[in-house]
């Protein structure tokens, strides 16, 4: 189903009293329509019954900086808090400890909605607001035990930012003692339950320049797993170590489409090695249109180093635009419509179908086992269940609409919750790792940042 025909549907549900479809095209409005003020108008008439729909508002009065509508939306966000809202509370808690909406800020308020959010739902996300303010120290005083305490119990309900916090305790020896068995533990655990850049951060361990546990075959492996959920700068660690490791472990070819895939993911690091690699021509055959371009784009991210390169090409003779057939770097190459071109463009399409099958069949039976409802793939903007069906997902207006069933979902990227319209239910998820969720008990359980499944 086309978008246009999507957005068709979502209508007609609309006008059929469907709050959630109401809600999406709302959202629509003031993101792809220009109607700011109209579909503002509509979020705080669904608002004062739907939680989903004041969640979404108070994120674009913020965003666009409408100040106009503060004391109205705050009004009903207070109003959505007594009645006892999940999601409510903790926006209410989130607006006291930032001091938005134009209300001053109270930490001590704060933390009693999030308090209210643990008494009510045992929520991950108010344990690991309250560690966070304790841990910090910002706007109370610093005090680790208490942020401790409040980690732990985020990580007995399975809340991974929690269990990636009491890693780092555990590894910069805060209140605890000092212990990277501890930490290796909790990183694993924060990983297994949805944190996917942890691997960054267990790669890191390993990684012998670090002078830690010196084991280079245990970095790549980290940074590997981080770069099948596309954590950009896994992407780039395990290109580093494919470059430059020793030689049982060096793969120059497989670095440099490691670097490529952090690059299309927008990490600067990424741009400027492949800009030196083009550049030297050590790594893949030498090309300075194409130092060029990824050296530009390193420095307009912020690598300033990219400026020295970018000055000894000034004076160097362009090359003219080929493609390497020994690395994927076609996608940074200029249009061509070659006959040769062309069969590589359908092979893509070929393999990319044969993955996705794939994954259809690796999902049917981890679901078997694991109760998964399905993944995210970002990269082809879709959610495949755990019978290969295909649903269409918007992640810039945040819903996912299944064209068989007609139910549609809600999806927040800034707290990574997604709504399910059926069982009334929040789920952690986040779209750019394609975290596998669980509608039944609220958990992830796998990821699918590039469509392979794993453990």
């Amino acid at each position: 189903m086309e978008k246009d025909e999507i957005i068709k549907e979502i209508k007609k549900r609309a006008k059929q009293g469907d709050v959630n479809a109401k809600i999406a095209l709302s959202i629509n409005k003031v993101k792809y329509q220009g109607k700011i003020d109209e579909g503002i108008k509509e979020l705080l008439k669904l608002s004062e019954e739907n939680e989903i729909a004041c969640h979404n508002l108070i994120r674009i009065v913020l965003a666009l900086k409408k100040e106009k509508y503060y004391v109205e939306v705050f009004n009903i966000l207070n109003s959505l808090a007594k009645k006892e809202k999940e999601l409510a509370i903790i926006d209410l808690g989130a607006i006291y400890q930032l001091g938005a909406l134009n209300k001053e800020k109270d930490i001590k308020k704060a933390i009693e909605c999030f308090k209210e959010a643990i008494k009510l739902y045992k929520s991950g996300i108010a344990y690991q607001s309250i560690g966070a303010i304790y841990y910090y120290g910002k706007d109370v005083e610093q005090n680790l035990q208490e942020a401790f305490n409040y980690f732990n119990m985020g990580a007995e309900v399975g809340y991974a930012d929690s269990e990636d916090a009491i890693a780092q305790m555990y590894l910069n020896g805060q209140y605890v003692n000092k212990d990277i068995d501890k930490a290796i533990y909790w990183y694993q655990k924060a990983f297994e339950d949805g944190k996917r850049i942890v691997a960054l951060c267990l790669g890191n361990l390993y990684l012998p320049e670090n002078n830690l546990l010196k084991d280079e075959k245990k970095a790549l492996e980290w940074y590997s797993k981080g770069g099948e959920c596309d954590i950009a700068e896994c992407l780039v660690m395990e290109g580093y170590i494919l470059e430059t490791g020793s030689q049982n472990i060096k793969d120059t070819k497989k670095s440099i489409i490691c670097y490529e895939r952090a690059a299309k993911l927008g990490s600067p690091n990424a741009y400027f090695l492949l800009g030196i690699a083009y550049m030297e021509g050590k790594l893949v055959t030498k090309n300075t249109i194409l130092a060029r371009k990824n050296l530009e784009v390193a420095l307009k991210l912020g690598i300033e180093d990219a400026k020295v390169y970018l000055n000894k090409l000034k004076d160097t003779k362009e090359a003219a635009p080929i493609y390497d057939y020994n690395t994927s770097v076609n996608a940074y190459l200029p249009g061509t419509t070659t006959p040769e071109f062309q069969r590589m463009e359908q092979e893509e399409l070929k393999r990319e179908e044969i993955r996705r099958q794939k994954n259809r069949e690796i999902l049917k039976a981890v679901a078997a086992t694991s109760g998964a409802s399905g993944f995210i793939d970002d990269s082809i903007g879709c959610f495949i269940d755990e019978n290969g069906n295909e649903t269409f997902v918007d992640s810039g207006s945040g819903y996912i609409f299944n064209d068989t069933t007609g139910d549609i979902s809600f999806y927040d990227k800034r707290n990574h919750l997604v709504y399910n319209t059926d069982s009334k239910e929040f789920t952690y998820l986040d779209i750019r790792d394609g975290y596998v969720y669980n509608f039944d008990t609220g958990k992830t359980t796998l990821v699918s940042g590039n469509a392979t499944l794993t453990d």
